[in-house]
């Protein structure tokens, strides 16, 4: 039996492993904290390891890697999965809050996980918290972590307790943080997709794996869960609208106050899914596009969600000659979150190093291309080597060489499937509600990447419609909110079930129309 050391967040740790063992497989079963969004099918590149066999060192994808001999294996910091983020809440004073009775709000994202400690009493949110969710290392999308499910008999025991143990674990954090008691913890609202809702519940999910795609729950009766790991707290879900609408949809719509406004809208969610919807105050159409997690960093080399560290914004100033980047928290950029991705590739679609049909320019063609000013500016920027040749003589474009930040052609093609699905699927619903762009009062996008966007250059790669930019109404997190709202008024509960019912669900995997819109929708125009 091999021995294996492994380096991570300046810890170590020695365990001792079978022979023949997967490192992918080796790392999740001892919760080691490593990113595998492609479930461990060695595309994704995102798994990255230094092995060192008998003083002599390589880098390694974990998942295509099995374990024959003692090792040192050290984690690169690009393949951890990130340290949490603590936000920023109204505080208030230990000796007044020991009193008080305290209730956390989950939105429970597929890719992030965001709670809120909220005070029962006086309504004030005292802290908020933003993890990845530990699941990314089975899969980034629900269709990766079904398949597991499926595969593993103790695959949904696995995963529903991975998740209970980390929401506990950051209430646990934020009341330290707020000088508490967890015991004061009376309830928690979890807002999530619909397949999220059932791996927490361990209710098995394995029936919207397939056609007819019918769930065990719509959560719509409050059932009731029992949850060991919860000692003496509720624990509340949102009511589903459908199997792939789930209550995080439901959450939002209820924060938006979409459902009691005449007029007709589209609300829009932009995250691991493209979940929409359209109408008003008699009812709504809804639809969710399988856009895959490009826009929250998952399937992006330097991508990464919207933490400090994160490129936000990318501009060009051609009188300047530079690259105008804008990064959260103000610190040294480590990556590039969704909207400074939708800046980016606006920014170089304007520069015409990346060709409307998504091709990126190599270097050679971009010297031929390109006017010899803008290529001198170009240069001068970013230095000699902003464009090098992947190895099928692509482009690699490179905002940073130090640290190391770039584009790929594959990137760019994850980026024009996920906005192609998005555009295809607003269109899709004008269409079955029978109302053009110029009917529709206002767009609301939901989600830390809508409040971030850019609503321009959105438009100008074809992602949302340019009639509609200046109807544009960005509202946050608006799963969380409902979350909030929910536990502050439990009769809520009824006014969300009612939403439910009143919406309407066209599934798009078959769909032709859809088809055909994502098709045309591919360019960046």
């Amino acid at each position: 039996m091999p021995d294996i050391t492994i380096i991570y967040n300046q810890k170590q740790q020695t365990f001792s492993c079978k022979n023949g063992t997967n490192l992918l497989l080796f790392l999740q079963q001892n919760r080691i904290p490593i990113q595998a969004p492609c479930a461990g099918n060695g595309t994704c590149g995102k798994c990255k390891v230094t092995m060192t066999i008998s003083g002599k060192s390589s880098t390694v994808s974990a998942c295509q890697t099995i374990l024959e001999q003692d090792c040192i294996v050290e984690l690169l910091s690009s393949s951890l999965i990130p340290d949490q983020e603590a936000g920023s809440g109204t505080q208030t004073s230990a000796s007044s809050a020991c009193d008080w009775n305290y209730g956390i709000a989950v939105d429970l994202g597929t890719t992030t996980v965001i709670s809120a400690l909220v005070s029962l009493d006086t309504g004030q949110v005292l802290d908020v918290r933003k993890e990845w969710n530990s699941q990314i290392s089975y899969g980034s999308d629900v269709i990766s972590r079904l398949k597991y499910i499926q595969d593993h008999s103790n695959g949904l025991s696995l995963l529903s307790d991975l998740i209970q143990r980390q929401i506990l674990d950051m209430m646990d954090q934020q009341c330290k943080k707020a000088g508490i008691s967890s015991t004061r913890i009376k309830n928690i609202v979890i807002a999530g997709n619909t397949i999220m809702q059932h791996i927490f519940a361990k209710v098995d999910p394995s029936p919207l794996a397939a056609a007819p795609y019918i769930p065990n729950t719509l959560f719509r009766d409050e059932d009731s869960f029992v949850f060991p790991i919860f000692e003496n707290i509720d624990v509340h879900f949102f009511p589903c609208i459908s199997a792939f609408i789930g209550g995080d949809i439901t959450a939002g719509l209820l924060s938006s106050e979409l459902p009691e406004k005449e007029g007709t809208y589209l609300f829009l969610d932009i995250g691991t899914n493209g979940e929409m919807a359209i109408g008003g105050k008699d009812g709504f159409i809804t639809c969710s596009t399988a856009s895959g997690p490009a826009f929250e960093g998952a399937q992006i080399q330097c991508g990464m969600t919207g933490n400090p560290g994160a490129i936000n914004h990318v501009n060009w100033i051609e009188t300047q000659c530079k690259f105008q980047l804008q990064v959260i928290g103000n610190t040294i950029p480590v990556g590039i979150c969704g909207s400074g991705l939708v800046d980016l590739t606006a920014v170089l679609l304007d520069i015409g190093i990346l060709e409307k049909n998504g091709h990126l320019l190599s270097f050679s063609e971009t010297k031929k291309r390109l006017s010899h000013l803008t290529f001198s500016r170009l240069k001068h920027s970013l230095g000699y080597r902003f464009l090098e040749d992947d190895k099928n003589g692509n482009g690699l474009f490179y905002l940073s060489h130090q640290p190391e930040l770039y584009l790929s052609q594959e990137d760019i093609r994850n980026i024009q499937v996920a906005k192609a699905a998005i555009a295809a699927g607003i269109r899709v619903l004008l269409q079955r509600a029978k109302k053009s762009l110029y009917e529709i009062d206002g767009l609301y996008i939901a989600g830390g990447f809508g409040k971030s966007l850019n609503a321009e250059n959105a438009a100008k790669i074809g992602m949302i419609p340019y009639e509609l930019t200046d109807r544009i109404t960005c509202i946050g997190n608006s799963s969380l909110a409902g979350a909030i709202r929910l536990l502050l008024h439990p009769n809520e509960f009824d006014n969300s079930k009612n939403i439910t019912t009143q919406c309407a669900y066209i599934e798009l995997a078959d769909d032709p129309v859809f088809r055909n819109e994502f098709i045309q929708q591919m360019d960046f125009t």
